[in-house]
């Protein structure tokens, strides 16, 4: 519970990242960083970090990973979001 209880506020960034570029008019993109870095990135971690130490721990600790990582990946994604937005409205 240490582990989950501590470190949740990271997924309460990532889901606000989610919403920030559903907000910008881009639903595919959030959707399928979620889907691979929360799911995909956590059923790698059981078949290898998991296989090599077995605890509850080691369990755990995959909630935090993951959501640092594909709070980084919305991060970066909504950055470059803007970024395009910007440029387009720009040459306009």
């Amino acid at each position: 519970m240490s582990v989950i209880c501590t470190t949740y506020f990271l997924c309460g960034i990532m889901d606000t990242m989610v919403g920030a570029l559903r907000g910008v008019g881009y639903s595919l993109l959030p959707m399928i960083v979620s889907l691979i870095g929360a799911c995909g990135l956590r059923i790698v971690w059981i078949f290898t970090a998991f296989q090599i130490h077995r605890s509850l721990w080691m369990l755990y600790i995959s909630y935090p990973i993951t959501w640092i990582i594909t709070g980084g990946v919305h991060i970066l994604c909504y950055i470059l979001v803007r970024r395009k937005q910007l440029q387009t409205v720009k040459n306009l």
